[in-house]
């Protein structure tokens, strides 16, 4: 039955130029399909199987992935607590090095150092002070009168008049 209705299924007629426009071969085949679903209970009834399987894979393909990324999640967790204890212990162990007590040990046990019974001496550097000597041609009371503050404000205060 299905081989006698595509057997006899129209050809779309050759049309000479000038005659009506012929349909495109694509729309010909859409309207063919949509006939055909529209006749065929059997054609729709698969059709509405196919995109339930479809939306099912895609559902497993979503449900799959988040597994995944689940125990991914987990074994980074894992990870996480497994190198955080090993930080602990590291920490520890440079504290245990780092003490003083077994500085000291290794110092005179196994160097053979030893502590001084002399009580330390502190240096103080004392540099001794020279006053400068004034530049030639400058009298001493000109010179610290012209380093004073005032002087410096009298000196800005007639410059800016003079430029008034």
């Amino acid at each position: 039955m299905i081989v006698q209705r595509y057997a006899t299924a129209d050809r779309i007629p050759r049309t000479s130029i000038g005659s009506e426009p012929r349909k495109a071969p694509a729309l010909a085949g859409r309207q063919r399909l949509a006939t055909w679903l529209e006749a065929s209970f059997l054609a729709r009834l698969m059709l509405a199987m196919v995109l339930v399987a479809t939306a099912f894979v895609i559902y497993l393909h979503q449900a799959s992935q988040g597994s995944v990324l689940d125990f991914s999640i987990q074994a980074l967790q894992q990870q996480q607590a497994q190198l955080s204890s090993q930080n602990a212990a590291l920490e520890a162990q440079l504290q245990n090095l780092q003490s003083s007590q077994r500085i000291d040990s290794i110092a005179t046990h196994q160097l053979g150092m030893f502590t001084p019974n002399v009580a330390p001496a502190w240096l103080t550097p004392t540099v001794p002070r020279f006053p400068a000597a004034p530049p030639p041609g400058v009298s001493l009371q000109s010179a610290d009168q012209a380093s004073q503050p005032l002087s410096w404000m009298q000196d800005f205060v007639a410059f800016v008049g003079s430029s008034l």
